[in-house]
């Protein structure tokens, strides 16, 4: 309790560091944007502010290390329980530079070593191209998927709150999947197992009689893995594979297991069948419709002027010079159902891209060419990757 306790004090003086550096121009654009509510901290301020804070509190004793590493644990929890983007996001910055590569609070993050039986089978061992990806498919899987240690309950928690402590918005959504559950899975001794889980999470359908399923817990859910799936081989960072044969992966079947990469882009297929299952199928608004369909239309991402060039709700409707298209949710506003269908069809495309790398890397070794490089299709990085889903991610905010 005394950490826990000691977290929330240290959240707090983060919280005050952020209020003080906060502008008035940076929150009206944010929030003006749809992003939340904001106190007004850039990215960089955000990370200055709390590892300033951090290093003021930080005990001089070093006894005291495994200490204070649960006080940030639960700093970082509570900072990201939080109403504001800003203190969120400085949650997540403490969690991926100082509690996740901490061993002294790995309990609370990866459970006890002998807590789960060891992860080797089920990185072997891909699912079924019919089964299900869902949590609920029978109480075996059900226990076989569920990882140990707290912390991932409590981040995945986020998304289930309707309140502003929750996750609303597809820019918070993007930063704990990128800072929070992608590295978090990635770092887990069983990360298969936990991956798996993740995708469960993901995927399941909405329960009758239920509030219905957060869009943006199906999109963050699959954007995790997205700096995940690509496997190049490890000469591209100078390790040594002068042994010719295919070297470690970073991601990938290499990282996860087998067949990971395959389960994964069922799981976006699962996404986009439970979103268009899930989501009322609504049309376009003819003019001289009331205000009310026309915020439906904008809601569900439909676009919102009348067609041009032939009858009412012909295709090949051209919009206005003035009205900017839906389609790319960089650009207009979308319902969340629609981030959601974004963020996986992103992640499936990689996916297949990986799956033509893999393939075009056995022909390669079976006629005996060793580890010579081919050029892809696409030899783009990360950052140019995964279109809309990665054009956002930048702003990690």
């Amino acid at each position: 309790m005394e950490q826990r306790e000691e977290g929330e004090r240290l959240a707090r003086d983060i919280q005050s560091g952020l209020e003080a550096h906060a502008q008035a121009s940076t929150r009206e654009w944010f929030q003006t944007q749809g992003l939340g509510r904001w106190r007004g901290c850039e990215q960089a301020c955000i990370t200055a502010r709390t590892l300033e804070a951090e290093r003021e509190g930080r005990p001089c004793d070093a006894s005291a290390a495994a200490w204070w590493g649960e006080v940030r644990y639960h700093a970082s929890l509570e900072l990201m329980r939080s109403e504001f983007a800003d203190d969120k996001l400085s949650g997540m910055t403490m969690f991926q530079e100082l509690v996740l590569p901490d061993p002294s609070v790995s309990a609370r993050l990866f459970g006890d070593e002998d807590d789960d039986e060891d992860d080797e089978d089920e990185s072997s061992s891909p699912r079924p191209a019919g089964s299900s990806m869902s949590i609920a498919d029978d109480d075996a899987d059900a226990h076989h998927a569920k990882p140990s240690g707290e912390f991932l309950a409590d981040a995945l928690a986020l998304f289930d709150d309707p309140s502003a402590r929750g996750v609303h918005d597809w820019s918070t959504s993007d930063a704990l999947a990128f800072k929070v559950l992608g590295p978090y899975v990635a770092a887990h001794p069983r990360r298969r197992r936990t991956a798996r889980h993740v995708l469960a999470w993901a995927t399941r359908a909405s329960e009758r009689g239920s509030p219905p399923v957060n869009p943006y817990r199906r999109r963050a859910g699959v954007v995790a893995f997205l700096n995940y799936v690509n496997g190049d081989d490890a000469s591209e960072r100078g390790l040594d594979t002068s042994d010719g044969s295919l070297s470690p992966w970073r991601g990938g079947d290499g990282l996860f297991g087998d067949g990971f990469v395959a389960e994964l882009a069922k799981a976006c297929g699962d996404v986009l069948a439970t979103v268009d299952s899930e989501t009322p199928h609504m049309t376009r608004v003819p003019p001289g419709d009331s205000s009310s369909d026309r915020e439906g239309a904008r809601r569900w991402g439909v676009p919102r002027w009348p067609s041009r060039g032939g009858a009412e709700g012909a295709e090949g409707a051209v919009a206005s010079d003035d009205e900017v298209p839906v389609d790319d949710p960089t650009l207009s506003p979308m319902a969340a159902e629609a981030w959601a269908a974004d963020g996986a069809w992103a992640v499936l495309g990689l996916c297949a891209r990986e799956s033509a790398r893999v393939d075009r890397a056995r022909v390669a070794a079976e006629r005996g060419w060793g580890s010579r490089r081919f050029a892809s299709v696409d030899s783009g990085e990360e950052e140019t990757r995964g279109g809309g889903a990665n054009k956002r991610a930048r702003t990690e905010a």
